[in-house]
Parts: C-alpha cells; structure tokens; sequence
C-alpha cells in the first residue's frame, strides 16, 4: 500500500518491515483477522499499517515516541514467543 500523508510518502513495498503483530483470529473468522505492522521509510519516517482480511487498510503515521511505547508495549522475555525479542528496532536508533 502506498500513500502521501503531509507530503511524506508512506509504502509498505519500499519500507523497512520492523515488526508484524496479528490479533490472532484466523482469516477464515468472519473477517475479525487483524493485523498491524510497524514499517520505517527509507527517510527514517515510522508508520503502522493496518491491514483488517482485505476488508480495511490503512496507513497511520508516528513519532519516534510512539514506536518506543509501542515496542515497549510488546517486548517478551527472552525466550517467550509473540513479542519483540533481541535489540528492539526503536531504542537501537
């Protein structure tokens, strides 16, 4: 997905993937499947992308300060699964 917000231009095919994060429902559950996605233009510019079984996608700019509560939010323990593990994208910058 691609769009120009504010003049910065935001695509998910150009970006850097940081981090994927899904609901958990199948794709198959009544289109509850939800996932968003944490992405850096080659600008430095972060973004979340919201992609809701084809039914919504959207694209959401944020600050720095946003990503680091947001990383924050979902690091894991080592060694337990679903959450950020290893140097965290955000405080590495």
């Amino acid at each position: 997905m691609r769009e120009k917000i504010n003049g910065v231009v935001y695509n998910t095919k150009t970006s850097s993937l940081i981090h994927v994060r899904d609901n958990g429902n199948s794709v198959d559950e009544n289109n509850l499947y939800r996932e968003t996605s944490l992405h850096k233009t080659k600008g430095g510019a972060y973004f979340f992308h919201v992609f809701g079984h084809g039914v919504y996608e959207g694209i959401t700019p944020v600050t720095q300060e946003d990503v680091d509560k947001w990383v924050s939010a979902r690091a894991a323990p080592a060694g337990e699964p679903g959450g950020f593990q290893g140097d965290l994208p955000a405080a590495a910058e």
